[in-house]
């Protein structure tokens, strides 16, 4: 196909059977000011009408604009990611090269009321209007607006647990998510090292994997040390069976971190608590001076635990 460039009177260009007929730009219905002969060279055309083009203008690269008109939608999108031809791209019959005009930021003003979400998505990339796509119909819209921050007091209730999941990870209102009814929620509560004390006992596996990843990779001994009081002060308690089961494995008493595989919100429990006893913090809320088998595990302890004869002392 020959292309032979016309100039609109818009201040655009195109091309003669592809983008305007003799009269017409097919597009904008802006009027033809001049139309390229067959047989009349490019450059001889854009001098004899004295032609200037705008920085990445189509119509001012006859190679990028060939890649611009061909089918493959691949070809349409690579010239949009360099910022040329956004005027005629922006009317792309396919949504995902729109996408890309609006992620370089032209038009947004249009690109807002696209009809695809994935147009919108990448205008509130841009932070552009988010006051309106706060509203948008599609969630893909509005988790792209709560991952941004705005308006999280409204994003908190949204529907879509994604929203939701992404007002959690701007650290919003966790008091809150942390009793949200879907599990993706908690489990971004709890990678950011809230409400353990709860989470904990998660019934989600999911949720125990992030409480465990955040207790191997971030928690240092204050915050076990931290958590453990928490647990005793919202009632968990050891039995003799728990105590036995701590001491006589050495590596749980002596962990710093928790094992990668474990993932049951009751072990969880037994090995924070244990940290506690490695620590001798609130030794007294766990120990029981009535029962021989805890005073016997205690003073079977001496070479872990500091001080344990006067603790028992005391306790006694």
């Amino acid at each position: 196909m020959e292309y032979l460039l016309q100039q609109y009177e818009d201040g655009t260009f195109g091309y003669l059977g592809i983008d305007g007929n003799e009269h017409y730009n097919l597009t904008t219905d802006s009027k033809v000011i001049c139309t390229q002969k067959e047989s009349e060279d490019r450059d001889e055309f854009i001098a004899k009408n004295k032609i200037t083009f705008k920085p990445n203008q189509y119509g001012s690269n006859i190679k990028l604009d060939r890649m611009v008109n061909h089918w493959d939608i691949l070809n349409h999108k690579s010239v949009a990611y360099q910022g040329y031809g956004l005027e005629k791209l922006i009317n792309d019959r396919w949504a995902e090269t729109r996408a890309v005009v609006a992620s370089q930021g032209y038009r947004l003003e249009k690109l807002i009321n696209d009809e695809d979400w994935r147009v919108r998505r990448e205008v509130a990339k841009q932070k552009y209007r988010l006051d309106i796509l706060i509203n948008d119909e599609d969630f893909h819209v509005r988790i792209v607006v709560a991952a941004l921050g705005y308006g999280l007091d409204k994003l908190i209730n949204d529907e879509n647990f994604y929203v939701r999941t992404n007002v959690a990870n701007r650290g919003y209102g966790l008091d809150k998510l942390i009793n949200d009814t879907h599990w993706m929620v908690r489990s971004s509560v709890a990678s950011q090292g809230y409400g353990f004390e709860k989470l904990i006992a998660d019934k989600n596996e999911f949720v125990h994997k992030e409480v465990v990843k955040y207790l191997n990779e971030k928690a240092d001994d204050n915050f076990i040390i931290d958590l453990g009081n928490k647990l005793l002060d919202v009632g968990y308690k050891l039995s003799t069976n728990d105590i036995l089961m701590i001491f006589e494995d050495e590596t749980t008493t002596k962990f710093k971190k928790f094992e990668e595989n474990n993932f049951y919100p009751k072990n969880n429990v037994y090995r924070i608590l244990a940290r506690l006893l490695w620590k001798n913090i609130r030794v007294k809320d766990i120990y029981d001076p009535n029962n021989p088998a805890l005073v016997e595990i205690y003073l079977k302890q001496k070479s872990l635990l500091k001080d344990t004869d006067s603790i028992i002392d005391n306790l006694e």
